[in-house]
């Protein structure tokens, strides 16, 4: 995986983006989307997933937890698997 990035914050979700090589995102959470792409010759993977304080997510080998999240920021603990 390259990046993750916060999309939108809400009182009770947080919204993420993620992108990574292709064919090499495996992914678990609610509102998961995951789709390759081709550019120049290069490909890649990305997507989005929703996390909320009681449904946690994974990508790879990375457990994304959602702690707290109010409409201006979030907590969030990634931790390795």
């Amino acid at each position: 995986m390259n990046t993750i990035t916060v999309k939108s914050v809400s009182a009770d979700e947080v919204r993420l983006r993620f992108e990574g090589t292709s064919g090499g995102l495996s992914v678990e959470g609610e509102n998961t989307s995951v789709q390759g792409s081709c550019i120049n010759g290069r490909c890649r993977d990305e997507g989005e997933m929703s996390l909320t304080t009681g449904t946690p997510g994974r990508i790879n080998k990375i457990r994304l937890r959602l702690v707290k999240a109010d409409f201006s920021r979030a907590v969030l603990v990634l931790t390795p698997e």
